[in-house]
């Protein structure tokens, strides 16, 4: 705050100033023409100001300089050229040579006029004199009220509520207190109570000494002209009276869902009260029909005052829920009984196809092409097959940026092979499955899909009005199988038959990058398998497929297809990026004091496979970071001749207790990580641990020699 006020008070001199400047250019006048005498040409607060702060600053802009620039020690030599009526002690201090403040020592007097003047013949620093006295005045202001709790008009008020109250300055605390009254409305007593007071005596907190009285609107506060701030004579020339009402005697208001009701959905059962309750009054109070499978919970909102009642609800059933009378508030006050019904809805409208992902591999020797749907609460199923052109499918499970290659794709209407409804004949809230036979009504002489890719889509009236996204799933209708291993730089691919298991030999196979660019090809040899170089990629992840159609044999395989067979599926890790680098550190204990040394060493290999061989770089970057994860070691080592680097590091003194570590990253050709390696170490205040052994000899004495 004192900075801004300074800078308020230097952007008055600088638009006094301009201001200056303006009339100077404008009316061109002689600099012999100058005003002879000094004049103020500013105050703050200015003149007539009212309800000014109680430690509001004073602040005189004078004209021109009216002392020089002195050193801080010189300053008390300077003139004081204000008076103050009636007189307050503080400090004057002069800001630059023509910018004079005063400051208190203690807060104005509140709802006091005062009055200032500066004083005529203050003479400036170039010979120039004030001529007349300057006079000015403002008024403080009055102590008020700055803010209660419980606050004005508020209801449902505790009855062990304390009452607080803030003033906007500090209070003459005995004036407050004889005059603070806390009662209910229209009452002639006063509540009995204690006060304990703020550290700057500005607010209170009063405690009374029995509970408030229940429903009843409440008064506090005190007469006009009745308290005094702690500074000053005047007391305040309003009163003040806020009120307040308590809590009422509980009843029961209603429920959620409402008597009678059919809500389409339930968020949560619950009674309604007017106040707030004592949630363990109502243990054994709550009987629910039909009876749960176990006995609700129940939790009280102060938010909202009400009974929540939790338990599993079945749909479409109509339950009966009665609330004993007995339940109490805090108080003790009792409601009577309480019974309610409603309708649970039904399960919202579902559907589902029982496949293992969003694409599925379909055996095109099989005498049907058939998969599992579930529906449950839906009057019948819409159901679309489409043929999908290979590109179409290629570029969709090889987007990168999606997950779900379905989720995308628009099949063309031109491709749509048939449409079919199902009826559903479950009953509600049942889920029933469906076996759709895909190939049914397309061929002649079978129902079993041609080899090729398909798409199909699944929904429902009920889930379409509920927004709902269809259900889809792309089906490689396939009678042979590729299965794919992709490096960076290579393929090997095996194909067989997908009926017999038979290797497939001297066939055509097709490798596509993400774009469904051909970048390889090459025939099987005589056990099915085929070996490709392939563009060198940085990325093992980046998605190549492989495509075999010859006429006779259709198949896919796609390099990311690998769900049940990753290694983490056998809990056995694995990094299928290449290493460039081996970095092995090591610490020459694992635990530490603080204050002591740590002396690390590291070995740094170059990685070819399982060759390794000493590194061409000549350093390598060291990190240290402290149990917060600061920095406290940042390096560059240099390599020996043997791909090795050693350091000391020294702990601090004060340093913080925890795992510390040693880090070394490396530069790769990866775009998600780094190469390197680390090692942990601990810092704690251990104690080592003491052993005393006894010892006790076969003799108690030995001859030199024996």
């Amino acid at each position: 705050m004192q900075k801004i006020r300074y800078l308020f008070i230097v952007l008055l001199v600088c638009i006094g100033v301009m201001s200056l400047s303006a009339q100077t250019d404008d009316d061109e006048p002689d600099p012999q023409d100058a005003p002879p005498e000094l004049m103020v040409v500013s105050v703050l607060p200015e003149d007539g100001t009212r309800d000014v702060a109680g430690r509001a600053v004073i602040t005189v802009i004078f004209n021109r300089p009216v002392v020089p620039l002195v050193i801080v020690e010189e300053m008390d030599e300077l003139p004081q050229p204000l008076t103050i009526s009636p007189a307050i002690e503080g400090k004057g201090e002069w800001l630059n040579s023509s910018i004079y403040t005063f400051t208190p020592d203690v807060i104005w007097s509140p709802s006091t006029t005062y009055t200032l003047m500066v004083n005529a013949g203050l003479t400036a620093v170039d010979g120039t004199v004030l001529a007349k006295d300057y006079m000015w005045s403002f008024t403080t202001t009055d102590p008020r009220v700055i803010e209660t709790r419980p606050r004005q008009n508020e209801n449902t008020v505790a009855l062990n509520r304390n009452f607080q109250m803030t003033f906007n300055m500090p209070m003459n605390t005995e004036s407050v207190e004889q005059a603070f009254f806390l009662r209910p409305v229209g009452s002639e007593g006063n509540t009995a109570g204690t006060f304990e007071w703020n550290r700057d005596n500005t607010g209170f907190i009063f405690r009374p000494s029995e509970l408030l009285v229940i429903d009843s609107r409440y008064e506090a506060g005190f007469a006009p002209r009745a308290v005094f701030a702690a500074m000053g004579e005047n007391p305040m020339p309003n009163g003040f009276t806020t009120h307040f009402t308590t809590v009422p005697y509980p009843e029961i208001i209603g429920s959620d869902p409402p008597d009678g009701s059919s809500p389409s959905y339930i968020w949560d059962v619950s009674i309604k009260f007017n106040t707030f309750m004592d949630v363990t009054s109502f243990h054994d109070l709550i009987t629910i029909s039909p009876a749960p499978a176990r006995e609700p919970d129940l939790y009280f909102y102060d938010w909202n005052n009400s009974l929540v009642i939790s338990f599993y609800i079945y749909p479409s059933t109509t339950y009966t829920i009665t609330l004993a009378p007995g339940a109490t508030d805090p108080y003790g006050n009792k409601v009577g009984g309480y019974e309610f019904s409603f309708t649970s809805p039904p399960y919202e409208p579902q559907l589902g196809m029982r496949t293992a992902g969003y694409v599925g591999l379909y055996n095109a020797n099989n005498p049907k092409t058939e998969l599992f749907v579930t529906h449950m609460n839906v009057s019948y199923l819409d159901l679309n097959l489409y043929s999908v052109p290979l590109a179409e499918f290629a570029l969709s499970v090889l987007d990168e940026d999606n997950y779900d290659p379905t989720y995308n794709y628009r099949p063309s209407p031109d491709d749509l092979l048939k449409n079919w409804q199902i009826e559903s004949v479950a009953p509600e809230n049942y889920v029933r499955f469906e076996l759709l036979d895909l190939g049914a009504g397309l061929y002649e002489d079978k129902t079993a899909l041609d080899p090729g890719i398909y798409f199909l889509t699944m929904s429902s009236p009920e889930t379409r009005r509920a927004q709902y996204d269809d259900y889809k799933h792309f089906l490689v209708v396939a009678n042979a199988n590729l299965v794919t291993k992709m490096s960076i730089d290579n393929v090997l691919i095996w194909a067989t038959d997908l009926q017999t298991g038979a290797p497939i030999a001297n066939t055509t196979i097709k490798i596509y990058d993400g774009r469904y660019s051909e970048v390889a090809r090459g025939t099987t040899d005589e056990n099915g398998m085929l070996y490709l170089d392939l563009p060198r990629t940085n990325d093992v992840y980046d998605k190549r497929i492989a495509i075999l159609d010859d006429g006779t044999y259709f198949g896919v395989g796609l390099s990311t297809w690998s769900n049940g067979i990753e290694s983490y599926n056998f809990g056995v890790p694995s990094n299928y990026y290449p290493q460039q680098y081996s970095v092995y550190i090591y610490t020459d204990r694992p635990i530490y004091r603080p204050g002591q040394p740590v002396h690390f060493r590291g070995v740094v290999r170059e990685k070819d496979d399982v060759v390794y061989s000493i590194p061409a770089m000549t350093t390598v970057p060291v990190q240290i970071y402290d149990d917060s994860g600061e920095l406290v070691y940042d390096k560059e080592l240099t390599l020996t001749e043997f791909g090795t680097f050693s350091d000391t590091f020294d702990i601090a003194s004060e340093a913080g207790l925890g795992s510390y570590r040693i880090n070394v990253e490396l530069p790769s050709r990866q775009r998600w990580y780094s190469e390197g390696g680390s090692v942990y170490f601990a810092v704690a205040e251990y104690r080592l641990p003491e052993f005393q052994v006894e010892t006790v000899p076969v003799t108690s004495e030995v001859v030199q020699g024996d």
